[in-house]
Order: C-alpha cells, then structure tokens, then sequence
C-alpha cells in the first residue's frame, strides 16, 4: 500500500517551524526552518518518535525538566519543556552525523519551537502513521 503523507509540522504558521517526513525508504528528513537558519538531515524511521509524542501528550498537564528524545545514529534530539500555561516548548538539534561531541569539529543546528498541548495526540498519531 502506498500512502501520500505530508510532513509533521512543529511550531506556529509564520515562526520557526521543524519538519519531520515524510517517510522515504525507512528515512525521514528533518527540517530546521527560522528566521536565519536552515537546516536538515535524515534519521531513520523509529516508532520512538511518536512514541515519545504520546508520553508528552499523556502527560500534557506538565512535567519538571526536560523530557528527550535522541534518534538512532544520535544526530537528531528533540528536547521538551513543558511551559506551565498550555505550550510545550522544543528544541530540536541535528548533529554531523557519528560527530564526537567532545571535540569541536563538525557541525550542529537547534531552533526552539512552541506547540500547543492539544496538538500533541494529532502529531503522536501522524508519526506513528510513518512507521507503517
């Protein structure tokens, strides 16, 4: 069965933005999109993704620290913080991939994004879509 997906957008119409997919040969494209910064990489598909989606969404009253998210290969992480008013700020980093992050050679890119809590269960349930 082939699926047309659309890439999950995170961040508000018109503020920085990161896009996750669509899915291509067990690959998605991550997108870093601001002001003055572009940035994107691919990360395998993993049901970790959306499953880490679904953690924040079960528990979108709030939580203390940041939750983290790291992708196979460890050149994507997403970071979560919940807000306390309804928003759920990330930051989301790509790294060179296999980058020893001891040295400082290579590169890496993060943007923060703010999300509203009820979108969280709709991009939980369009990640997992990917890994059909």
């Amino acid at each position: 069965m082939t699926h047309d997906f659309e890439p999950v957008v995170l961040g508000e119409p018109g503020a920085p933005q990161v896009l996750l997919g669509p899915p291509e040969l067990d690959h998605l494209g991550v997108s870093l999109k601001g002001r003055y910064l572009q940035a994107g990489d691919v990360i395998p598909v993993d049901p970790s993704l959306a499953a880490f989606f679904r953690t924040l969404d079960r528990e979108w009253r709030g939580w203390a620290g940041a939750k983290t998210w790291t992708s196979i290969g460890d050149n994507c992480t997403i970071e979560a913080r919940h807000d306390g008013i309804g928003h759920i700020l990330l930051v989301a980093s790509l790294h060179e991939p296999g980058m020893d992050r001891e040295e400082v050679q290579g590169w890496t890119a993060s943007l923060e994004v703010r999300i509203d809590v009820s979108e969280l269960s709709t991009i939980a349930r369009k990640l997992a879509d990917f890994d059909e």
